[in-house]
């Protein structure tokens, strides 16, 4: 009786370690995937002109300051979701920022040899 006994607790054991690391997968694959969304939904306006006025200094602005994620989206949820979406947030809003930042400098530039070549152009005539 007492080895069925064991063999049961044995069996609850490892069906409720199998069902916690379900969950926690389950919710890492949330949390990357709500982080994605939250990142697509923010505006990058702000990286982008950075790019424009400050050139470099503002890709590199964009590189090193560590993005923030929205606290509000931890309020209930698992240590798995939180420490998932932090690093998944960073990331892809790091990318994101970086992007918008590298279009803005390369923006001024093109908008900076166009407004050269007419002056050029207009001063040779």
């Amino acid at each position: 009786m007492k080895v069925v006994s064991t063999l049961l607790i044995c069996l609850m054991i490892l069906a409720t370690s199998v069902s916690d690391a379900t969950e926690a997968a389950d919710d890492v694959a949330r949390a990357i995937e709500d982080a994605n969304v939250d990142v697509r939904l923010m505006r990058q306006g702000a990286w982008f002109t950075a790019g424009c006025l400050l050139g470099v200094l503002g890709i590199l602005l964009a590189y090193f300051i560590t993005p923030i994620p929205p606290t509000e989206r931890f309020i209930g949820k698992s240590a798995e979701y939180v420490h998932a979406y932090t690093n998944e947030f960073i990331r892809v809003s790091q990318r994101s920022r970086i992007r918008a930042a590298s279009q803005g400098c390369a923006t001024n530039a093109l908008v900076s040899a166009g407004v050269y070549a007419i002056l050029l152009l207009v001063n040779n005539e």
